[in-house]
């Protein structure tokens, strides 16, 4: 693949649904730091409308509304076809509740062009009601294994010759079956160091559990039916990648074990899943249950 670490504009795509009032902070801030902002909003509905109508006032970005809820990787597929198609070459995805800090764009290109054979660069993930570092899964060479979405920093080369995100898997799995799709054609996913995000993960607390501190995310029941589902699809379809493989499996019977100790609406969470578990038996995706 040629060499794409040179210059060029960035833009930052956003994707809501239903977003409170902290977006506009957010956009503003990112908006000091990228070239554009094109923001994809999955069919908000209520006082939502009226922030992003507030959001277009006071900050130049483009605003997308999808008339339904297509997806957390069909929205970013719209947005990064849009970006590119105004020709900037540095594509940067963002949740609608992830916050930028000081140099942030730039600590990300300057980690793309520091590295060879780069296909995705995150931050730093600061976890916002914690303040705990969210460590990221990693190889024993130190590369990392997958990385989440929000405040990836990939080039336009790279998503064209990778592909679109997987848009049958809605929402959950999206970044981490992309990570890995990545890897698969032998390039890098690396991390910057002076990059820092702050990031919301559901619900995080911690809890001790056999000298070990564990997480609990708690997820809602419906969020746990994707979670499940779209985690055994990727383990389908990437048996080869064996680092990743026995993380997941073992990452996956922690979950397992702290939602039963920990977690509330424990039962409704268990019955989901073994319904995202029995649906990707059945090969049933895209939007199967209300979020």
């Amino acid at each position: 693949m040629k060499d794409y670490r040179g210059e060029g504009s960035v833009c930052g795509v956003i994707v809501t649904w239903n977003p409170g009032p902290d977006l506009i902070h957010n956009v503003r801030v990112l908006r000091q730091q990228a070239d554009a902002c094109v923001i994809v909003d999955n069919a908000s509905s209520g006082a939502s409308q009226s922030i992003l109508e507030e959001l277009e006032r006071q900050i130049p970005c483009t605003v997308i509304r999808n008339p339904e809820n297509v997806g957390i990787a069909a929205a970013l597929n719209a947005g990064f076809r849009v970006a590119i198609e105004n020709g900037h070459e540095w594509l940067v995805s963002f949740d609608q509740d992830s916050t930028i800090t000081e140099e942030f764009i730039e600590a990300l290109r300057d980690a793309a062009r520091g590295s060879a054979n780069t296909g995705l660069v995150c931050p730093i993930y600061l976890d916002r009601a914690t303040r705990r570092v969210i460590p990221m899964p990693k190889t024993h060479s130190g590369d990392l294994l997958t990385t989440m979405t929000s405040g990836c920093l990939c080039h336009r080369a790279i998503f064209q010759a990778v592909g679109p995100f997987e848009e049958q898997l809605f929402i959950d799995s999206v970044d981490t079956e992309y990570s890995l799709r990545v890897r698969s054609m032998g390039l890098r996913l690396i991390q910057s160091e002076r990059a820092v995000l702050l990031h919301s993960l559901g619900k995080l607390q911690v809890h001790r559990f056999l000298g070990r501190n564990l997480h609990t995310t708690n997820h809602s029941a419906a969020r746990r039916y994707y979670i499940t589902r779209n985690r055994l699809y990727v383990l389908r379809r990437y048996p080869r990648d064996l680092a990743w493989l026995c993380h997941d499996v073992r990452s996956l019977l922690e979950e397992l074990l702290m939602v039963v100790l920990f977690e509330r609406q424990r039962w409704p969470k268990l019955r989901m899943m073994a319904r995202g578990a029995m649906d990707c038996m059945l090969g049933k995706w895209g939007r199967q249950i209300q979020l």
